[in-house]
């Protein structure tokens, strides 16, 4: 994930770890592991993020 929040315009336009959150967790995903990217590139370090999300499993009809 490349979140930028102190960014104006675009692209890339400006986005936020809640932002992901807000459109992933209404069809079923949560966030397993939000860390910072510690490999990436200087000007985007502390920017960058690594996410891993799990969709849930869905309970059988009975």
């Amino acid at each position: 994930m490349y979140p930028i929040d102190d960014h104006e315009g675009g692209p890339p336009f400006k986005v936020s770890v809640s932002d992901y959150e807000e459109m992933l967790h209404p069809v079923g995903f949560k966030a397993t592991c939000i860390s910072d990217n510690e490999l990436a590139i200087s000007r985007r370090k502390g920017r960058e993020k690594l996410g891993r999300w799990r969709k849930s499993q869905c309970e059988a009809l009975v």
